[in-house]
């Protein structure tokens, strides 16, 4: 289908409007034997050397920087000014050679008045390959925890301490809890005085090992760095813990960040309202008595309860991505995409984004930063994200599945193409082809289950939403043939109901259907009747809406 430009909705408008009411052509097979074609990835899996333990830790090791290293970096940087060519050559060879340790020295260096020290100082840290180094970290921890090492667990500590970013540093405490080293208490409680911000979260993560309700955990509630303080929050506020909700007003005070935002949105949904309805926004929440506290709504039944998502494909900013919380209150909206054609909500309000235009999904934080991509050469239409931390995209050929490091792991084509991706549950996914086939796949991508929607399958070739229903049915939006239908797994029609040219539908709680009309820019209601409740004219064309 043809996608053209168009306006974008007032931010202002949708969120009155989501809280008034919003609570309120198919490519035939030669074949049928190949209407699955299986393939191996296209990358050639690599085949790491069996080294020893020895070995391995020695080689881990080397990415630690220690006080000679400190020194070693600061006598290379002195050498880049040397008056021998030579030198200065061995001397940028030996610092990209450091890669990771010798990275903080060399940022600092980048202002030398002397011009060929900045000069090669640049080469140096647009030579040194970070990715690299951490997929040569990142394998010789995993080797050594296949050797069940007992000595790694003290350098991958030390590596989590040295990360410069908090994705690395996350990934490396991560790792290091995988080595269950001995004395776990003992090493949690020295921990827990470190001055370092990594060892402090590592010792919380061992004591929540040990014992969710650990006595030391709450302390940490008074730790002088947010992002801990933050993170102990979300895990009090699970064990329903007053406390926890203190340290979040505090944190949505003064500073202006993504902790901020985070701990803003954490208190609107156990509250279910914004803080703007009290004088003094939580601080007042809180001294009124916690009016409308409801721990349930933390439950990952009830993931973004009281949020709204809305999707606009186009408009006069390009592609929108709009989350709305209690009382129309907009708590994120990333702009100037390239297509947005599927958006799943991550842990943290992390957005995880289909831009069919760009070619790439991306993850993204709540300011519309991007912390993880992949970029391919076909267009991505739908994107979730798996248990196991993998990516499952779905483009207008293909089905993949990468990790995090973008390697891919599965792969499928369809001669129909698809058009969305869910997870089926706990059991695997659900794919929906262009030809209207209902394909229901396990952890291991082996089929399950292959069902054409009776008598709409055609309805599928200019688009097919696709959401889960209860008890194993799916609710599916046919652009082609304007309907919205219930369908079970064996793709029998059990409510249907006539919308234009709908591309998206979300089951509201009220029993009701929320529609995304494309070529008519709405959002329309309908009731199980099939009969319009109300509309909302947007400025952009939506690919998706749903409100928990």
């Amino acid at each position: 289908m043809g996608f053209h430009g168009g306006e974008q909705p007032n931010s202002n408008e949708q969120g009155r409007w989501f809280t008034r009411g919003f609570p309120a052509v198919v490519m035939l097979p030669y074949f049928w034997a190949l209407l699955i074609v299986p393939t191996q990835p296209t990358h050639s899996p690599s085949v790491n050397p069996v080294l020893s333990e020895t070995v391995l830790l020695k080689n881990l090791s080397l990415h630690v920087r220690t006080k000679e290293d400190h020194l070693a970096v600061g006598r290379g940087i002195a050498a880049l000014a040397s008056d021998n060519f030579e030198e200065r050559e061995m001397a940028e060879a030996n610092l990209v050679g450091r890669g990771r340790a010798a990275l903080v020295s060399l940022q600092n260096a980048r202002a030398n008045p002397d011009p060929e020290v900045a000069k090669r100082v640049l080469s140096c840290l647009q030579q040194i390959d970070l990715e690299k180094e951490r997929h040569e970290i990142l394998s010789a921890i995993k080797q050594l925890k296949s050797l069940n090492s007992k000595q790694a667990w003290p350098l991958v500590v030390e590596l989590a301490a040295q990360a410069e970013r908090s994705a690395e540093r996350d990934e490396l405490i991560e790792a290091a809890l995988a080595f269950e080293p001995t004395e776990p208490l003992a090493w949690a409680n020295r921990l827990a005085t470190s001055e370092r911000v990594s060892d402090r979260l590592l010792a919380f993560r061992l004591w929540r090992s040990l014992n969710p309700e650990h006595h030391q955990i709450a302390g940490m509630l008074q730790d002088p760095d947010r992002e801990i303080r933050l993170v102990v929050s979300r895990h009090c506020t699970s064990r329903k813990d007053v406390r926890a909700l203190t340290c979040l007003a505090g944190l949505t005070e003064s500073i202006n960040d993504i902790i901020s935002d985070e701990a803003n949105e954490c208190l609107m949904t156990v509250s279910g309202r914004a803080s703007q309805q009290y004088p003094g926004g939580w601080r007042g929440w809180l001294a009124a008595g916690l009016p409308g506290l409801d721990w349930s709504r933390l439950s990952p039944s009830c993931q973004d309860r009281g949020f709204a998502l809305i999707v606009l494909f186009d408009g006069e900013e390009g592609g929108r991505v709009t989350r709305i919380g209690p009382e129309g209150v907009i708590v994120g909206d990333v702009r100037g995409l390239l297509g947005p054609n599927d958006v799943e909500v991550l842990p943290g309000g992390r957005l995880l984004i289909a831009e069919r235009n760009a070619g790439k999904v991306t993850e993204r934080d709540r300011r519309g930063n991007i912390v993880w991509e992949y970029a391919m050469a076909g267009s991505p239409i739908s994107a979730i994200r798996t248990d196991r931390a993998t990516t499952v995209i779905a483009t207008f050929r293909d089905l993949i599945e990468v990790d995090m490091d973008c390697r891919m792991i599965h792969f499928i084509s369809h001669p129909g193409g698809f058009r969305a991706v869910r997870r089926n549950g706990n059991s695997g996914l659900a794919a929906v082809t262009g030809d209207g086939h209902l394909l229901l796949l396990n952890n291991e991508w082996r089929i399950q289950s292959d069902a054409v929607i009776k008598n709409l399958a055609h309805g599928a070739g200019y688009w097919c939403g696709l959401e889960a229903l209860p008890d194993g049915r799916w609710l599916v939006a046919l652009g082609g043939c304007g309907r919205v239908a219930e369908i079970d797994a064996t793709g029998q029609v059990l409510w249907q109901a006539v919308v234009p040219t709908p591309v998206c539908a979300h089951r509201l709680a009220n029993g009701n259907t929320l529609v995304g009309s494309f070529e008519k820019k709405m959002l329309i209601e309908i009731n199980r009747e099939g009969n319009e409740v109300q509309r909302h004219e947007l400025k952009g064309r939506p690919f998706q809406a749903n409100r928990h």
